[in-house]
């Protein structure tokens, strides 16, 4: 059962009242990374929030899922991938683990300093997963984003740790049937692959795929990421809705163009998100009849 409130759709981490990611961290680190968060701090207009009663979970998680309504028709989905196809947990050791081992081989950092770096990254995930980025935290300790990119794909392999998950694959397949889907990811498409290959998905589950090396500098949380997929899919940044399982990343760009979406505490919450969104076009062609 979804419960409607009236809520402006904030875009920014001030506004959910949630602790800034950048407390704790030096002036040059918390410059970096506060320059990059205040790019969403001011919301567009208010629109509907829908949000699910409260679910089972740990902590760092949504525990909901919630639902960011512009009243239009889909024409396009566009899905993240890490901690929203498959869970954040298998995610978050094997990531952290590349980290410690980037900043010393890319900043220079001593052993001991990239280990106390990556706890403190661990602590602002565990408090605020939504608002954490492991990406922006790099560029705050000075890793160059294209030098970052290319040592996650050479070092970092989520495959390995991923089994097959009929029921997503099949939620995925059951909304392309009425709507086309796409992918973007901060993850190279060849890394995106193998995730989508051990998750159990065909070659051509997506409409299209779009990873690291199709954004440039604009990666996530960058609304031009979303303008890309737009762009390439040709549909309306109106009528496109993100699914993922962070709104400053999945949402809030998309949001910044108009767009709507949905946000998941994982897998297991796709199906719902699924449902959501073919009601939404069943609905939105109703009144408009």
């Amino acid at each position: 059962m979804l419960e409607l409130l009236w809520l402006p759709l904030v875009v920014g981490p001030e506004s959910h009242g949630r602790q800034r990611p950048d407390r704790g961290m030096s002036g040059r680190q918390a410059g970096a990374m506060s320059t990059r968060y205040r790019a969403f701090a001011n919301p567009p207009a208010s629109r509907l929030i829908c949000e699910g009663s409260a679910l089972p979970g740990r902590a760092g998680t949504t525990n909901r899922m919630r639902v960011f309504d512009n009243g239009s028709r889909p024409h396009l989905v566009v899905f993240d991938l890490d901690g929203t196809l498959y869970p954040r947990e298998r995610y978050v050791d094997l990531v952290l683990d590349v980290i410690s081992r980037g900043l010393v081989e890319l900043s220079g950092a001593t052993s001991d300093a990239a280990r106390s770096r990556v706890a403190v990254l661990r602590a602002m995930m565990e408090e605020n997963w939504d608002d954490t980025s492991t990406t922006t935290f790099m560029i705050a300790e000075g890793v160059n984003a294209a030098k970052w990119r290319d040592f996650r794909t050479q070092h970092l392999d989520i495959a390995s740790g991923l089994t097959p998950d009929d029921r997503v694959v099949g939620h995925v397949a059951h909304l392309r049937r009425h709507v086309p889907v796409a992918l973007l990811t901060n993850n190279t498409r060849a890394l995106a692959d193998q995730i989508l290959q051990k998750i159990g998905f065909p070659d051509d589950a997506f409409d299209g795929v779009i990873g690291a090396e199709d954004l440039g500098l604009g990666f996530k949380p960058s609304p031009a990421a979303f303008q890309a997929v737009v762009d390439r899919l040709g549909v309306p940044a109106r009528n496109t809705w993100g699914i993922g399982d962070r709104y400053d990343i999945d949402v809030a760009p998309l949001a910044a163009l108009g767009g709507a979406g949905v946000i998941v505490s994982g897998p297991t919450e796709i199906g719902g998100a699924v449902r959501f969104l073919i009601d939404r076009s069943v609905d939105v062609l109703d009144r408009q009849s």
